[in-house]
């Protein structure tokens, strides 16, 4: 019989063996390699999506600006799959999406938590006239405050007055039932201002969000950009505003 020289004459059995091991590690580190590549979170995409149409009369009819989120991920058989979500974002009343701020110029006639009327031109204007009621027990100071409140035409000068009423003692109190009173004061606005009412029911279902960097209670603390750029980590406010306005949204 006519025999052949080893293909590997310096290699022993256990060398072989080594050889084979160290290659089927080397096989598993490049699956889990590619799996990881493969499963590497996406960036997401942002659209800003504007919408007008023309009236009958040939004017501009703003509608909501929404973002548009688009996060793409890698499944592990490697197709792609996308969850879309959008964002209505507003905070100054002159800026984008500015029907939504309580500043807006927005008339209606509030009817309060005494079951008084007033014509008001902004919820900021209602929402500080229950400061009053609620502040002052008073009832001559009360009318006077919220009197001086009526004839006032600057939001910020309403909030100012607003905010001179609140007093250490009552504060505790106030911030029990203020969320309750902003939604009394909204769902006013939203119901019977019917450019407000129309607007917020274009909003369908996209999350509202107060980006004011300067309130995290009704806002979010930081502006739209921050949010954008955040990637989705957990926002500095709690934008009550924003929420109240949803819920709303939903009994329109």
């Amino acid at each position: 019989m006519k025999m052949y020289p080893h293909p590997h004459p310096h290699l022993s059995s256990l060398d072989i063996g080594l050889l084979i091991i160290f290659g089927i590690l080397i096989f598993m580190v490049s699956i889990v390699f590619l799996f990881k590549r493969m499963m590497k979170k996406q960036e997401p995409i942002f659209h800003e999506i504007i919408n007008t149409e023309n009236t009958i009369f040939g004017e501009k009819k703003q509608e909501p600006i929404f973002h548009e989120i688009i996060n793409t991920k890698n499944t592990i058989f490697g197709e792609k799959k996308q969850s879309v979500f959008k964002i209505v974002y507003f905070w100054k009343a002159d800026e984008p999406n500015g029907i939504l701020s309580n500043f807006a110029v927005t008339p209606f006639t509030y009817v309060s938590t005494t079951n008084r009327e007033y014509d008001v031109f902004c919820s900021e204007q209602a929402f500080m006239i229950e400061k009053c009621i609620f502040f002052k027990e008073n009832e001559a100071e009360q009318n006077e405050m919220i009197q001086n409140i009526l004839n006032e035409d600057n939001p910020d000068t309403i909030k100012k007055i607003g905010r001179s009423v609140q007093t250490e003692e009552k504060m505790d109190g106030w911030k029990k039932v203020n969320v309750n009173i902003m939604s009394k004061v909204c769902h006013q606005k939203f119901e019977k201002n019917k450019k407000a009412n129309e607007f917020l029911k274009e909003t369908k279902d996209a999350e509202l969000v107060e980006a004011s960097p300067s309130d995290k209670i009704w806002g979010i603390g930081r502006t739209k950009e921050d949010d954008l750029n955040a990637q989705g980590k957990k926002r500095p406010g709690m934008n009550e505003l924003g929420t109240c306005l949803m819920n709303i949204r939903n009994f329109l």
